[in-house]
């Protein structure tokens, strides 16, 4: 919680060691830095990967105060070490709850759900390729100004792609229920979300993993 805002993730993976990622901080000048991703395949390779990224970010974050100079680091990482093998679509975002703008940075991330009270959602469409995918990346950030009562979703595609019935969810259905379910209390909504898609899916075994989060102005 900061100011009017508040913001909550939850992630449930598919096997013991996962490939998605979201993090939380607090900046020293009192913004407040956030990033969702998503590493390319499961298991131990994927794990390692999002567990150097996580240590990547206490380290940026000390002195980096962009989101593109702490995303960077990040392709550099995964372009080295990986060498192809492995990429990562990350969705990166700076929060100034004085000035209520929100710096976003994508690198081939889903397209998070925007809530402006009394619209329709949108997707906030900031088109890039993923991190890993070439030696120097081609990042591309939005700023958005944060109303009263917005609200954003952010996911991974482990949230779009289960199946229920044999058929995969989909966005329309995913976006169906959040514009119903999201309120200004991003916890109560995010389990909710959840909830609701173990109720499609059933007992059958989680085939990705599955991270959302909200942020909410009051």
């Amino acid at each position: 919680t900061a100011g009017d805002y508040r913001i909550f993730g939850v992630s449930h993976s598919a096997t013991q060691l996962g490939g998605d990622y979201f993090d939380l901080k607090l900046l020293p000048d009192g913004r407040i830095f956030f990033l969702i991703g998503d590493v390319s395949g499961h298991g131990i390779p994927a794990a390692l990967i999002m567990a150097m990224a996580k240590a990547l970010v206490e380290k940026e974050c000390e002195s980096q105060t962009t989101t593109e100079k702490i995303m960077l680091p990040f392709n550099r990482l995964i372009f080295k070490t990986m060498k192809w093998r492995r990429m990562m679509t990350c969705f990166m975002g700076i929060l100034d709850p004085k000035a209520n703008n929100l710096t976003l940075t994508n690198a081939g991330h889903n397209y998070p759900f925007f809530f402006h009270q009394g619209e329709p959602p949108v997707n906030v469409e900031i088109r890039s390729a993923p991190l890993g995918t070439s030696k120097v990346p081609k990042l591309s950030t939005k700023v958005i100004q944060m109303l009263p009562g917005d609200r954003i979703f952010f996911y991974t595609d482990g949230l779009i792609e289960e199946k229920s019935n044999g058929a995969i969810l989909g966005y329309d259905t995913v976006l169906e229920k959040v514009a119903r379910t999201i309120t200004f209390d991003p916890k109560s909504s995010c389990l909710d979300i959840i909830q609701w898609h173990r109720s499609l899916t059933g007992n059958a075994p989680q085939e990705d993993d599955i991270t959302i989060a909200i942020l909410s102005r009051a």
